[in-house]
């Protein structure tokens, strides 16, 4: 998997800081769609780069990847009800998500992965994507 995300922080067009946690396991297999997993990614490291505040970064452990930024954090309706399709919190076009998160959110649903969202406790936004292991792995 951190070569999946390593190939997805290298395409984005702006600085990103990776962390890569070992777990004192050998690698872990997950089970996953490498396109999806891309565009989910693609999509909260666009979202943490135009709506948060940098440094951007992204840990990987062995069946997570999370995205950060060091802005002012999610909206607390997003924290509470999910991210909405159409709704951005871009001044000219009224309050709401944007449809980037919304995107991820339904991309993780197809892959079985799950995708949180919540705030870091000494700021900035952070999205936590958890795969789910290969069937032959433990969980």
């Amino acid at each position: 998997m951190r070569l999946l995300v390593e190939q997805a922080v290298a395409r984005a067009d702006f600085p990103v800081r990776m962390d890569s946690v070992e777990d004192g396991r050998t690698a872990t297999l997950v089970r996953t769609d490498p396109r999806r997993l891309n565009r989910i990614l693609a999509n909260l490291l666009a979202n943490a780069h135009r709506h948060g505040r940098p440094p951007v970064e992204v840990a990987v452990t062995a069946t997570s990847v999370t995205v950060r930024d060091h802005g002012r954090g999610y909206p607390e309706e997003l924290l509470t009800d999910g991210p909405q399709r159409f709704r951005t919190h871009a001044p000219e076009r009224g309050k709401g998500h944007g449809l980037g998160l919304t995107i991820a959110l339904g991309q993780a649903e197809v892959i079985g992965a799950r995708l949180r969202f919540g705030n870091a406790p000494d700021g900035g936004a952070e999205a936590v994507l958890t795969l789910p292991a290969a069937p032959d792995e433990p969980p």
